[in-house]
């Protein structure tokens, strides 16, 4: 078919095409139940553009950090909330609870999950406080 001559007339402007629908990445079936939460935790409050697929095995060890940074942080409560503690087992767990969080907290910048990843200067609140110099 020939195209015709001259301007697209309004009709042709307005032609709706058809637009992709790009879905929310699934939790894959490996995962645990409570990493499982911590990737819906992850995933429903952002765009579902945010995680391209090469970002998804990225995502599925963050999970599995934030998880076990859970289970050694109640780990920690309960040696914490004996009669006696026992430091030496505090000593393991909150270091292995230290690991957890530097990997996790390192996966949430390459993921740019955090506020200083996603950061924009251009974007900037306006100071609302008054310095000396200016009154």
């Amino acid at each position: 078919m020939a195209t015709k001559p001259g301007r697209e007339s309004s009709k042709d402007l307005t032609t709706v095409t058809k637009l992709e629908i790009i879905e929310r990445p699934a939790p894959p079936e490996i995962l645990t139940p409570d990493q499982t939460i911590v990737w819906l935790e992850t995933v429903n409050p952002l765009p579902p553009e945010w995680f391209p697929s090469e970002t998804l095995a990225m995502l599925e060890m963050y999970c599995s950090h934030v998880a076990a940074a859970r289970v050694f942080e109640t780990m920690t409560n309960e040696l914490l909330n004996k009669d006696v503690y026992d430091i030496e087992a505090l000593k393991t767990v909150r270091g292995l609870y230290t690991q957890e969080t530097r990997a996790a907290t390192s996966y949430a910048g390459k993921l740019r999950l955090t506020l200083q990843s996603t950061y924009d200067k251009s974007k900037k609140k306006p100071s609302s406080v008054k310095r000396p110099w200016q009154s």
